[in-house]
């Protein structure tokens, strides 16, 4: 920019300066390309700036540029002004606003800032001084690792917003010049809707107790932590007259019975089954979240929080009872009684041996088969996914072992509606994942998917498939790196996870920045971990990488073994099963031949197989039916 250009702006600045000033908002100067004030601004929270000290901060360089940007400053001196300031690229914008009612948000001043974020102002009496309202986990460059920062804050007393029509700012709606005037309710409303985004849990998280293992026993605290109780909340509220509106990816919008307006009273969050009512006409407290259990004991039990627990109870929302009779054990009848135990209590790492015995008792007589998730047809069901399991599959880059795994994933959801998934992938983004599922339940070559070169009938087989995945994908959580198992422990406490991937062990930390500089060590804590999780009945699906070998020989079926896997002796104490997914062959049908090497079983006989392998589809298939 010339010497003379940016006069010229610094002189339209400081004339917009003056008109914000006399339409009762106080400003200050912002430095060229910054957010930092020129020189002391803080005497104008109290008073309102005057026209030569504009003026000589507006005309005098500052670090070699004059002025080009203004703010403006919150609180009473600028007639109760606030503002919410959307931080990390707006990424809780979208989700804020659909909470809104639009009568409400149309008022609002709204802009844009340069990083895509996005600022939103009004004037209430009752502005605050700056607050924290919604916190990320996201990835600090400095400290080069992930850090809780603010997604939306506040700035009212003691803070400011550099705004429209700043270099770079750009005003959506509304006017700076006439902010509107809400009530304190629309304010509690705007505030509730972005601490309701919150991801910031109220207490720390144990690493190795995961979040998958509940601290607390009583029915309503098992109810609250059930992935399923958002949506059995859903279908409480519909049978009790609430009208579902609309819904995006994170929540459900409602409205209570006997409401006529056009817009929403409820949101019910799709994560943990929350609900935040906005009306005053509701059986809830009005800008409250209200926990899943309480929101049940209201509606289906009239109030009554006793009643409450005890019907949750009848439905299965309690911790294992062993009461077993062991004379009619050996009847195989299943009379039961309750047993006592003499021994310490309390503890969570013991378990009395007459327990233990009866509640195997009580699975034995229920009739009930243990659960193994159907994957498919053929030799792709010897790969038995069950809860409590760990799975483990090795192979060399390229010989499809991600493949593999994404397909049992995605073809489990299909065949067991329940079934809730989460990815974490290090290597591979959500989207190169999807695509690869794309060409594989289109029946479009991959290639062709990604050079987005498609034929209309190409296109009409890719739009059938993005319609099949459409429906699975919205029980698919992928978690994307830098990621640790604490991360991805709070990816399944916040959105539920049957089975767990991750792709791939040896690059998955206990917990980022405090790795053990052994990777051996550091493997042995990571499989404990894992073991935990899958104790809490769900299946993780680990993926390792090989030592390195000889050329491609190392890694065919005769040589390839539980030792080839990296930190082998760690991985094969912590797995049920371990798979060697070797190279695969020339076949006569056009495809590869891939043996599977069954390394280790805890529960059956090993077995090897042959699988075929499609490379243009991403696709396995048993011989026999491919």
């Amino acid at each position: 920019m010339s010497e003379k250009s940016g006069r010229c702006q610094a002189e339209e600045m400081l004339g917009i300066a003056k008109t914000y000033r006399d339409a009762g908002l106080s400003v200050t100067p912002i430095a060229a390309g910054t957010k930092l004030p020129v020189g002391k601004w803080k005497i104008f929270e109290t008073q309102l700036i005057d026209d030569a000290d504009l003026e000589k901060r507006y005309l005098t360089p500052y670090n070699g540029k004059l002025p080009d940007r203004l703010a403006v400053i919150g609180g009473a001196i600028s007639g109760g002004l606030e503002m919410l300031d959307f931080d990390a690229g707006g990424v809780e914008f979208e989700p804020w606003k659909e909470s809104i009612p639009l009568k409400l948000l149309d008022r609002l001043v709204i802009e844009q800032t340069p990083s895509g974020g996005y600022h939103v102002a009004y004037r209430c009496a009752q502005a605050e001084a700056n607050q924290g309202l919604c916190y990320r986990l996201l990835f600090d460059e400095k400290k080069k690792k992930d850090v809780w920062k603010a997604t939306i804050e506040t700035r009212g007393e003691g803070g400011f917003c550099v705004v429209a029509p700043s270099d770079a700012y750009s005003l959506i709606q509304g006017d700076w010049l006439r902010p509107p005037t809400i009530t304190q309710d629309e304010r509690d409303l705007l505030i509730d809707a972005a601490r309701s985004l919150d991801r910031k849990p109220k207490e720390s998280v144990s690493v190795i107790a995961t979040p998958f293992e509940p601290d607390m026993d009583r029915p309503g605290d098992l109810f609250n932590d059930d992935p399923q109780t958002p949506h059995a909340i859903l279908r409480i509220l519909l049978k009790h007259g609430w009208i579902l509106d609309r819904e995006s990816d994170e929540q459900w919008f409602l409205k209570h019975p006997g409401n006529r307006s056009k817009e929403h009273s409820t949101t019910l969050s799709k994560s943990n089954g929350f609900l935040h009512a906005f009306s005053p006409n509701t059986p809830f407290e009005q800008g409250k979240n209200v926990p899943p259990f309480e929101v049940f004991a209201v509606l289906e039990a009239d109030g009554d929080y006793t009643k409450a627990a005890s019907t949750l109870a009848d439905k299965g929302f309690k911790p294992p009872v062993p009461n077993v009779d062991l004379s009619a054990m050996l009847e195989k009848t299943v009379a039961v009684t309750t047993f006592a135990s003499s021994g310490p209590v309390g503890s969570r790492n013991i378990i009395p041996g007459i327990e233990a015995l009866g509640k195997f008792c009580t699975d034995l007589y229920s009739g009930a088969l243990p659960l193994i998730w159907d994957v498919g047809l053929g030799e792709l069901n010897r790969i038995e996914l069950a809860p409590n399991r760990i799975i483990v599959f090795g192979g060399a880059p390229g010989s499809g072992k991600t493949a593999l795994t994404m397909q049992l994933a995605i073809d489990a959801l299909a065949l067991n509606s329940d079934l809730r998934i989460i990815v974490a992938n290090v290597e591979m983004s959500p989207s190169v994942l999807l695509e690869r599922q794309v060409a594989r339940f289109s029946g479009i070559p991959l290639g062709i998917v990604q050079l987005r070169k498609f034929s209309t009938e190409q296109q009409s087989m890719i739009d059938t498939g993005i319609k099949q995945l459409e429906t699975l994908a919205r029980r698919i959580t992928f978690v994307v790196p830098p990621f640790d198992l604490k991360i991805v422990a709070e990816a399944v406490a916040g959105y539920g996870g049957d089975l767990i991937i991750l792709d791939y062990l040896q690059r998955i930390p206990l917990q980022l920045g405090n790795q053990h500089k052994e990777l051996r060590v550091e493997m042995n804590r990571v499989m404990d971990s894992i073991r935990v999780t899958a104790s809490t009945g769900r299946c993780v699906i680990g993926l390792s990488s090989l030592n390195r070998a000889a050329g491609r020989e190392g890694y065919d079926a005769g040589t390839l073994t539980l030792s080839s896997f990296k930190e082998s002796g760690e991985i094969e104490y912590g797995a049920d099963d371990c798979f060697g997914v070797c190279f695969g062959n020339a076949h006569e049908s056009g495809k590869l031949l891939v043996p599977i090497k069954h390394l280790k079983s805890r529960h059956h006989e090993q077995q090897d197989f042959n699988l075929l392998f499609d490379g243009a589809l991403q696709s396995f298939a048993p011989l026999d039916i491919s």
